[in-house]
């Protein structure tokens, strides 16, 4: 295995491991409680702005129904462009990647009340499932982009999955520890479906067989 494939292995599972630790902080240290609490309370406070209706609609975008609407769309530009390989390694990170958060969501359900809350989060809110959609998305679309897309991909990727969390936060969906472990979640399986890929990569051409060889245009 290369040692690119060994780091992002890592990464993976150091994103999965830090779950736990997140978790125990959400769920019985005091201070991170408290920690989380105030901060949903003062991204509430937008809630009588223009921004809650927006982070609503935002929210929308990641519900089961809207979402396959757009991985229906993403795999289907992915097919006719022919990035048959990219979207099978897709539809990989995005089925891994969201079956584990509602794993996680019926192991970890736990009510966490405030009085200080006008609305409580869901008892099953950690990890956040529309973080970990949007972030599986956006990755998803980063694989099908053409290398010469990808950077735009990446770029609206990171914003979109930015923007989702926010808004779960604003409209009192989920605590801030609800959308870092939806961001965790996300980030293991776009780390390890990495690792995979690259650990199957044929390696190339040693430097003195490289000038007989003949040259090849990478389609990736």
């Amino acid at each position: 295995m290369s040692r690119a494939a060994r780091r992002l292995f890592a990464a993976a599972a150091l994103c999965l491991l830090a779950l736990a630790p997140l978790a125990l902080a959400a769920y019985s240290i005091g201070p991170t409680r408290k920690l989380d609490v105030a901060l949903l309370s003062r991204l509430g406070e937008w809630e009588d702005g223009p921004l809650f209706p927006a982070a609503h609609a935002l929210s929308r975008l990641c519900e089961p129904g809207p979402f396959l609407a757009l991985v229906a769309v993403l795999v289907g530009v992915g097919l006719l462009c022919g990035r048959r390989r990219q979207v099978a390694i897709a539809a990989v990170l995005l089925i891994g990647a969201n079956l584990t958060t509602l794993v996680l969501k019926h192991l970890l359900e736990h009510q966490r009340y405030s009085p200080d809350l006008a609305f409580q989060p869901w008892a099953d809110a950690f990890p956040s499932g529309h973080t970990t959609a949007a972030v599986s998305l956006a990755a998803a679309a980063v694989v099908i982009a053409t290398p010469r897309l990808r950077p735009f991909a990446i770029a609206a990727g990171a914003i979109f999955s930015l923007a989702i969390g926010v808004a779960m936060m604003i409209i009192y969906a989920h605590y801030p520890s609800d959308v870092l472990g939806g961001y965790l979640v996300g980030a293991a399986w776009c780390f390890g479906t990495a690792a995979v890929v690259q650990a199957h990569r044929r390696p190339q051409a040693r430097a003195g067989d490289r000038a007989e060889a003949p040259l090849v245009v990478s389609t990736e």
